[in-house]
């Protein structure tokens, strides 16, 4: 097929050579018009056009007239075609591998949170009761001294405010006191003034006369009878002043008699109350010393329980070790998080930079846009997949913030579980497991605030059932708790046995029922000596525990059932009368040992029956179970 150049117009120099290699060609088209221009005018190489064949048209061609409309073309059409080999490809799978790796180690940091959690939840079962029965104790104590330290501040304040108050009308009393004494000042002067004034004028009153009987002579010597006219009138107006004088002195009199009786009984309400606001003060420094001395006794219960708090302290420290872990874990995946959202930034601005060079070759670059597009999109979704791998690893450590404030909290950290069994040996079937050398269970401290009489039953798997017949046989009138650990040793039965004890009396109960696991397969259980041996051993051990229960309140009925067995259904006697020597060796009254004795027969006890002759030992002798019919007989 041959090519019409857009030049020459010629056909020549467009067919191929005699000795031309595959695929090698005369011309090419013009990447923006689309014009065919032959290999002279294009000015291209052999080795260009073999570029151009075997490379699929990734170099670029402009014919001239394209070249003077787009003369920056070639420039930007070689920096996109730089770009998109060196950079896009590259950073795309770098950014897929470094998604992976990251994608990776969250899921390994992750895995890694979770043993954490799974350690703590263990670590915070396995804590002992005491931590949570101090805290409480303390709480409640540090709660009431709080209290009364803020009742005894509010009447400190209170009587303060009164005392104040005192001082205040004390003060305005004897302001008032002091204004009286100098108004009673300034009527003495006005008194002495007026004394003054009086003895002034009653002179003036004897001159006067003497001028008037002058006057009078010269009456009767008819003479200068004008002077006399005038004197008669200045000597009235001067008799007038002096009746006005007169009456205004009598008024002051008057007034000041009053005013002295008013200041009278002023000094005396003053004097009653002055002594009245000293018995208060009195009386107020009394409370206040009273206050100060109990503040130093609240003080001194304060620093003790701060002691008590720093050994609970001591406790906790092993636990916010574990929290420290968890929070070194949040701080690293939040700044994972910080550097995954500046990558995403950086890609977001990349595909910015690359949207701009592409827009400005869209006609050109269809094929190749396409293709950018499609990568920019794949781009956006692994951003939005991150930004919600980001969410949900945020919503994660939330979480585990939230587990870490619980975690913080005593309480939170060592929860009670309570184990009730009513209904017999429903609840217990599926308990025992394989192993049966550790088994969790749950144990709970007797209510404080019941005031029925106590039964606490600590059993191995021979105690089932017994729990729900005492409660039908009782009724209301005592509280049974029962603890059953299927498979346990007589060690793990008792286990933490003090603190559930500690607010017993002597009327209330412990029966313990244990024993027959302490056998391990393959024991030569035949041997008499070999087991009662073994036996005494189990006594001493239950013996100093006693010694210690006892040691926290006297007084205390422990009621003990050694259940033990042989291997092969064979009883031994001998037993019974080994720990009877011991307990009278031991002079201990309060401890009541039953022998060895099987389950059937200890539930006929409870229910009334006669033992069955088949599981009953020759010489055993159910006295030693008196108690707990006197309890199952109660009404």
């Amino acid at each position: 097929m041959a090519l019409n150049c857009s030049i020459y117009q010629s056909e020549c120099l467009f067919k191929r050579r005699p000795n031309a290699k595959d695929g090698e060609i005369f011309g090419t088209k013009c990447d923006v018009c689309q014009v065919t221009v032959c290999k002279e005018c294009a000015n291209f190489t052999a080795s260009e056009i073999d570029a151009l064949y075997v490379q699929n048209r990734t170099i670029l061609f402009f014919c001239e007239g394209c070249k003077a409309s787009l003369s920056d073309m070639e420039q930007l059409s070689k920096k996109f075609d730089q770009l998109k080999k060196d950079h896009l490809e590259s950073d795309l799978e770098d950014l897929k591998s470094s998604f992976q790796e990251e994608n990776r180690r969250l899921e390994n940091i992750s895995k890694a949170k979770d043993d954490q959690i799974k350690r703590l939840q263990k670590s915070s079962q396995c804590m002992d009761l005491e931590v949570i029965e101090a805290e409480q104790n303390f709480e409640s104590t540090i709660k009431a001294q709080q209290m009364e330290l803020k009742q005894r501040n509010n009447k400190l304040l209170e009587l303060t405010r009164k005392n104040t108050e005192l001082s205040k009308e004390l003060k305005l009393i004897s302001k008032k006191f002091a204004d009286l004494q100098s108004e009673i000042m300034e009527l003495n002067n006005l008194n002495n003034t007026l004394l003054k004034n009086i003895s002034s004028l009653s002179q003036e009153n004897d001159k006067y006369v003497q001028v008037s009987m002058n006057l009078r002579k010269k009456e009767n010597a008819n003479k200068h009878e004008d002077e006399l006219s005038t004197l008669q009138e200045t000597i009235e107006s001067l008799e007038k002043k002096i009746r006005e004088k007169d009456k205004y002195l009598e008024r002051l009199k008057r007034n000041s008699q009053v005013f002295e009786e008013e200041v009278s009984n002023a000094e005396k309400t003053l004097v009653l109350q002055l002594k009245k606001l000293n018995k208060r003060n009195t009386a107020l420094e009394e409370e206040i010393k009273e206050i100060k001395s109990s503040k130093e006794k609240i003080n001194a219960e304060l620093e003790s329980a701060r002691d008590a708090k720093q050994v609970l302290e001591v406790k906790i420290k092993e636990l916010t070790a574990l929290n420290r872990d968890m929070v070194v874990t949040i701080e690293t995946l939040e700044k994972d998080n910080q550097a995954y959202l500046k990558e995403t930034k950086e890609i977001q601005l990349k595909l910015l930079s690359i949207q701009t060079v592409n827009n400005v070759e869209q006609q050109s670059y269809e094929t190749d846009m396409d293709k950018v597009r499609k990568m920019s999109e794949s781009m956006l979704t692994s951003i939005k997949v991150l930004e919600s791998e980001n969410q949900q690893y945020s919503c994660e450590i939330n979480r585990l913030e939230d587990i870490i404030r619980k975690l913080k909290s005593v309480n939170a950290i060592l929860p009670l579980e309570t184990n009730r069994h009513s209904n017999g040996d429903a609840g217990q079937a599926n308990a025992k497991p394989e192993n049966n050398s550790h088994i969790p269970y749950s144990e709970q401290v007797l209510r404080k605030e019941d005031k029925r009489n106590k039964i606490l039953i600590l059993c191995d798997e021979a105690g089932r059932g017994l729990n729900g017949l005492l409660e039908k046989k009782l009724k209301q009138d005592y509280c049974v708790q029962c603890i059953i650990k299927p498979g346990a040793p007589y060690v793990d039965v008792i286990h933490n046995m003090e603190q559930l004890v500690k607010d017993f009396t002597k009327s209330d109960c412990v029966i313990v029922l244990a024993g027959s696991n302490e056998f391990q397969q393959g024991y030569p259980a035949t041997d008499k000596f070999v087991i009662a041996k073994r036996i005494n051993s189990f006594f001493q051990k239950f013996y100093s525990f006693a010694k210690k229960v006892n040691q926290v309140s006297e007084g205390r009925f422990l009621l003990l059932n050694c259940l033990i067995k042989a291997k092969k259904g064979k009883k031994f006697e001998n037993i019974a009368e080994l720990i009877k020597l011991n307990l009278k060796e031991k002079n201990e009254k309060n401890l009541i040992f039953v022998p060895t004795i099987s389950r059937e027969e200890f539930f006929n006890v409870v229910n009334k029956t006669q033992p069955s002759t088949r599981s009953t030992p020759k010489t055993s002798n159910l006295n030693f179970l008196e108690p707990i019919r006197a309890i199952t007989n109660s009404p």
